[in-house]
Formats: structure tokens, sequence, C-alpha cells
């Protein structure tokens, strides 16, 4: 997994998703966004800037997933 310290990630979930995050954190720097409490075009710059992006579908608003 060292090939994936160097790459940005991006999670967007919520309270509940804590222990993926807590997971993933332990191979890479990960940036966190909380789908109902951060503005949705701060996380889509951040999406768009990112190399991964996982956006938890069960822990998200709908318009999130449209994009």
């Amino acid at each position: 997994m060292t090939w994936l310290k160097d790459k940005k990630l991006v999670v967007v979930g919520n309270k509940y998703s804590a222990g993926f995050i807590n997971e993933i954190k332990k191979y890479c720097k990960v940036q966190i966004f909380d789908a109902y409490e951060d503005g949705i075009e701060q996380i889509f710059k951040a999406m768009h800037a990112a190399d991964f992006v996982f956006l938890l579908i069960g822990c998200s608003p709908c318009n999130h997933n449209v994009h």
C-alpha cells in the first residue's frame, strides 16, 4: 500500500462513516467531508482535485449522488 500514501483521497460521508475513515487513514492522507454539514461547492471542488473519491452512498443525501 505504499503507492497510496502519495495520493489525494476524499471521503464524503457522515458521522457513521468513522470506522471506514479510521481504517483508510492508516495508509494515506484523507480529506474528510460530512455530506450533511459541509457545503456542496466545497465538496465538489475537493472531489475534482482528488486522485480517489469515496462517496459513501448510504451516508450522503441524494443531491451528492447525481454528479
